[in-house]
């Protein structure tokens, strides 16, 4: 079950972002930022479409790194659980990989070995053997 982010208003949004609320609205009335209007009247942000805009502001206008944390939704304990558990499954899959390399590397070994093995056994003596059709001529 997929829930849809909770919109911050402008006021959030500015303070994430450490710029001004007219400075949030005047980048939505003039289209660089994009946000939804509420019944109310406010304006709803996408946090991930304020991300993108914030490092696009970001950029023309300096470093902007009095900005302040995220602030906590009543999503964040479910995503907290979410990123512990695919960070395990990570972690499993990086020892699985680890496991696969040495694996790899045993059997690579072990090949050559058998390899330099085949290859110092005797030659065999060049003695013609008899074919099946000489054996029933016999």
């Amino acid at each position: 079950m997929m829930s849809t982010p909770i919109a911050l208003s402008a006021g959030q949004a500015a303070k994430q972002t450490g710029v001004s609320k007219p400075t949030i609205s005047r980048a939505i009335s003039e289209g660089r930022l994009s946000a939804i209007r509420r019944e109310d009247g406010s304006w709803g942000i996408d946090p991930a479409e304020l991300a993108r805009w914030k490092e696009s502001y970001g950029h023309r206008h300096g470093n902007m790194s009095q900005s302040a944390p995220p602030s906590e939704t009543c999503e964040t304990p479910r995503l907290l659980v979410q990123n512990a558990r695919v960070e395990a499954e990570l972690a499993g899959a990086k020892a699985l990989l680890e496991a696969e390399r040495q694996r790899a590397e045993t059997a690579e070994r072990d090949r050559d070995r058998w390899h330099a093995a085949f290859l110092a056994l005797p030659k065999p003596a060049n003695t013609k053997s008899a074919s099946f059709f000489d054996w029933l001529k016999k």
